[in-house]
C-alpha cells in the first residue's frame, strides 16, 4: 500500500476498507485492462473484444454516431466505429471507463449527475490528450493522458455507490467547489484518494492511479508532473466549461511550465467550441441518448 494511504488518519482508513464490499470489475474489464498494457494490440483484436459485450457493443456504436464524430451515414458496426471512426485511443478509453463503472449501483444516489459526470469524463479526456500532444518539455503519452481524463473521477462513483445518502447532501450544494468541499467535511475522505485507493486495489496502471489521486494537486512535483499537470487542467477546465465559462484563467496557472500560453489559448478555444457536441455525448453514454 503506498504512502499515500498507510498515512492516512483512522477515519479515513475505515471508509477505504468499507469499499472493499465493491465487487472489482470481472471478465471484461479484467481483459480490458490487459489489452490495455499490451502496446501490440491493434484495432482488429480491440474491434473483437468489444464485441464480445453487447452492452459495450451498444454504447461504442451510439458513441460513433454522436454529434461529437459528425458522420454522414450511420455506423452500424464495432469495426467501422473503432477502426474509422473512433480509433484506438478513444476505444481503449471508453472501455476502460465503462467496464471499471459496471460494479456501481449509482440509483442508490437519485441526485447522482450521470451527465455531468460523463461531461467532465470526456471533456477532461478531450483536453488531457490536446495538452499531451503540446507539452514542450516532457514527453506525456496522450492516450495515457486521455484515459486520465475519462477515469478520473472514479472515486466519485465509488462514494455515490457506498455513501449514497452523504452523497446527495453533497450534489445539493450550488458548484463543484462546494461539492467538493461538503464531501470531504461529511466523509473525511475526497473522491481523489478514494478513487486512487480502488484503482490500485483493481490493479490499473500505476500512473492511472497517480493520475486519479494527484489530479487536482496545483503543487504537486512527483514523477508523473506533465502527466498530471495536464489532467488537472483539463478537469478544472471541464468543470468551468459545464458551469457556464467561456475562458477560465485558471489552467493557465495549474499548467504554467508545461505547455506555452498560446497553446493553452488554443486548446481552450478549441474545447469551448466543442462543448454542445460532448453534453450530447455524454447522455449517449449515460444511457439517455439514441443514435
Amino acid at each position: 500500500m503506498p504512502d499515500t494511504f498507510s498515512t492516512c488518519p483512522d477515519r479515513v482508513r475505515l471508509k477505504l476498507f468499507q469499499l472493499k464490499e465493491i465487487p472489482p470489475p470481472a471478465g471484461m474489464a479484467h481483459e480490458v485492462l490487459r489489452v490495455l498494457g499490451d502496446d501490440q494490440v491493434g484495432l482488429e483484436k480491440v474491434a473483437a473484444l468489444v464485441e464480445k459485450s453487447p452492452e459495450l457493443t451498444l454504447r461504442i456504436l451510439r458513441c460513433a454516431n454522436s454529434a461529437y464524430y459528425g458522420q454522414q451515414r450511420e455506423i452500424t458496426s464495432i469495426r467501422e466505429a473503432v477502426i474509422r471512426v473512433l480509433g484506438l485511443t478513444v476505444t481503449n478509453g471508453l472501455i476502460v471507463a465503462l467496464s471499471l463503472g459496471k460494479p456501481f449501483d449509482l440509483r442508490r444516489c437519485a441526485c447522482f449527475p450521470a451527465q455531468r459526470h460523463w461531461f467532465m469524463a470526456v471533456m477532461a479526456a478531450h483536453i488531457s490528450r490536446e495538452f499531451a500532444q503540446a507539452v514542450r518539455s516532457r514527453q506525456v503519452d496522450p492516450a495515457t493522458a486521455f484515459t486520465g481524463g475519462l477515469v478520473h473521477g472514479l472515486g466519485v462513483l465509488a462514494l455515490v455507490h457506498t455513501f449514497p445518502q452523504q452523497m446527495e447532501g453533497a450534489f445539493a450544494e450550488q458548484s463543484l467547489t462546494l461539492e467538493q468541499q461538503r464531501m470531504e467535511a461529511e466523509l473525511g475522505v475526497g473522491p481523489s484518494v478514494v478513487g486512487g485507493w480502488l484503482a490500485k486495489h483493481w490493479g490499473l496502471p500505476e500512473e492511472l492511479v497517480q493520475v486519479i489521486i494527484h489530479q487536482g494537486e496545483a503543487d504537486y512535483q512527483g514523477e508523473n508532473l506533465a502527466l498530471v499537470g495536464c489532467v488537472t487542467a483539463a478537469v478544472q477546465l471541464a468543470g468551468d466549461f459545464y458551469e457556464g465559462k467561456r475562458f477560465p484563467a485558471g489552467p493557465v496557472v495549474l499548467a504554467q511550465g508545461l505547455l506555452e500560453p498560446e497553446k493553452i489559448e488554443a486548446v481552450v478555444k478549441k474545447s469551448f467550441e466543442k462543448v454542445d457536441e460532448l453534453k450530447a455525448l455524454a447522455l449517449v453514454l449515460c444511457g439517455g441518448g439514441t443514435t
